[in-house]
């Protein structure tokens, strides 16, 4: 995909990833799409300095979510060696 004009590449990008296109899937053995049927799709597309902060907006949320699931890991690794300890120590207490 080439962005049109002065399309901002990012924020198609998160167009794209809104649209449903398991609506245009066919086939049984080996589903597909074409692009006759998605071609179709009707999308409004903002001026590209609207483009632009919509793309820089997402963008940051998406940082901001792996952020906080870097954090969620780290947490969990930590329980893990909590519990692990908690094991441990009442095994030698014992």
């Amino acid at each position: 995909i080439s962005p049109f004009n002065k399309d901002n590449l990012a924020f198609l990008y998160f167009l794209i990833n809104k649209i449903d296109f398991s609506k245009y899937i066919s086939g049984g053995a080996i589903p597909h799409i074409y692009f006759k049927d998605y071609s179709k799709e009707i999308i409004k597309i903002p001026s590209p300095p609207e483009q632009q902060k919509i793309a820089n907006t997402l963008s940051t949320l998406d940082n901001l979510i792996e952020a906080q699931n870097q954090k969620i890991a780290q947490l969990k690794q930590h329980k893990k060696a909590l519990m692990q300890q908690m094991f441990v120590s009442n095994e030698v207490g014992a």
